[in-house]
C-alpha cells in the first residue's frame, strides 16, 4: 500500500531514538502517527485490538506490535514497564459513527483511558501522555476555548469529557497529560462512517449523498495537520496537565465541503440537500478557538479544506481494492 501523505514539520522534532508508546496504531489516526514517528527517528511499541492492522503494511517490521486490549490494565502495565516509553499516544477509542448510545465506546473510551493512566502511575512512569477528546465535550457551544465549560450531550462527547476529567484528576502522579481536542478529522484511509470518506465513496460510485441543509457547518482539521500537533505536544513545555484546542479556526458548511467533493470527481448533480435537522445535541456552527495551540505548541493547520480533500480524494480513487476493510458494501 502507498505511503500516506503527510505535510510535515520543516524542524525535526528531538524524537530520535526516543522510546514511543502507541495504543491505537491501527486505526485512522495511530496509523498516520506511526509513520511520522517513523520519519522523526522514533523506536515505537504499537499496540492495536486486532492482529497485524492493514494501515500498517510496509512499516510494521520497523516497531514493536503486541495485540492489547486498552482496557486490559495488567497487559498494559506489563508491555509499558518492558519498554520504557518517554512518550505515549493514547488513541484507542471507537469513532463517534458507531459509537453512538454505545457501552462498548464508554467502555473503551473511558475505561481504557483510566486502565492506561493507573498502569502509568503503578509502574511510576514518567512519561508524557498525550492523547486525544473531541469538540463534541463542548456540548452546544459555537466558538469553544479551552476556558469554555464542557457540556457534553453525545454519548461519545460525554464519554471523552469523563476521559479528560480522570486525567485532569491523576495526571502528575507521576506522568503529566495533554489532551487535544479536534473538530471533524478527514484525510486518507479513514473509515466510511465519517462525513468526507462517505461522500467521496457515493460520488465515485454515482450515488446520491445526502446533506443536512446549508446551515449546518463545522471546524474540519486535515489528519497530517492533528499528526503535527500531537508531535509538538510530546515535546513541548507543559504543567502537569493541559488541554489544547487543535482545529481550522474556521466553520466550513457541510455543503460547502461536499461540493467541493463532487465538483472534483465531476459528481456535482449528486449531492442533495436535506431539510435542515437540528440537533438536541450539537450546535449550528462550531469552530475551535485554537490561540492557545498557536501559542504554547507554536502550532497552525497548514492544510486548507480543498487542498486535503483532493488529497484524501486521490488516496481513495487509488486504493478501490481496500474498500472492504473501511466498511464499504460491495
Amino acid at each position: 500500500m502507498a505511503e500516506f501523505r503527510r505535510a510535515g514539520m520543516k524542524n525535526a522534532l528531538p524524537l530520535r531514538d526516543v522510546r514511543v508508546f502507541v495504543t491505537g496504531a491501527g486505526g485512522f489516526i495511530g496509523s498516520h502517527l506511526v509513520r511520522a514517528l517513523l520519519a522523526e527517528g522514533a523506536e515505537i511499541f504499537a499496540t492495536s485490538r486486532k492482529e497485524a492492522p492493514w494501515r500498517l503494511r510496509g512499516v510494521s517490521r520497523r516497531i514493536a506490535f503486541r495485540p492489547i486490549s486498552v482496557t486490559s490494565e495488567h497487559a498494559l502495565a506489563s508491555a509499558l514497564k518492558s519498554f520504557e516509553p518517554a512518550v505515549v499516544f493514547h488513541l484507542a477509542a471507537l469513532v463517534p459513527a458507531r459509537a453512538l448510545a454505545s457501552a462498548r465506546s464508554a467502555e473503551v473510551i473511558e475505561g481504557g483511558t483510566r486502565s492506561l493512566a493507573r498502569s502509568l502511575a503503578r509502574i511510576g512512569s514518567s512519561a508524557r501522555l498525550v492523547t486525544l477528546g473531541s469538540a463534541d465535550e463542548y456540548g452546544k457551544a459555537r466558538s469553544p476555548r479551552e476556558t469554555s465549560r464542557a457540556r457534553a450531550l453525545t454519548p461519545y462527547g460525554i464519554s471523552k469529557r469523563r476521559a479528560t476529567e480522570y486525567l485532569r484528576r491523576t495526571a502528575g502522579a507521576p506522568f503529566s497529560a495533554v489532551v487535544l481536542r479536534p473538530p471533524i478529522v478527514y484525510g486518507p484511509a479513514q473509515d466510511f462512517g465519517m462525513f468526507v470518506p462517505s461522500c467521496i465513496r457515493a460520488c465515485l460510485r454515482r450515488e446520491p449523498f445526502a446533506v443536512r441543509g446549508e446551515k449546518i457547518a463545522r471546524d474540519f482539521l486535515y489528519v497530517s495537520d492533528l499528526v503535527d500537533a500531537m508531535l509538538l505536544a510530546a515535546v513541548c513545555d507543559s504543567p502537569r496537565f493541559t488541554v489544547v484546542n487543535v482545529g481550522s479556526g474556521r466553520a466550513t458548511p457541510l455543503s460547502v465541503a461536499a461540493r467541493i467533493i463532487a465538483k472534483r470527481l465531476r459528481a456535482e448533480t449528486l449531492i442533495r440537500l436535506e431539510p435542515e435537522a437540528r440537533s438536541a445535541y450539537e450546535p449550528e456552527t462550531r469552530r475551535l478557538i485554537i490561540d492557545k495551540a498557536r501559542r504554547e505548541l507554536s502550532w497552525f493547520p497548514k492544510v486548507a479544506l480543498a487542498e486535503g480533500l483532493f488529497a484524501t480524494i486521490r488516496w481513495y480513487e487509488e486504493h478501490r481494492e481496500l474498500f472492504s476493510r473501511l466498511g464499504a458494501h460491495n
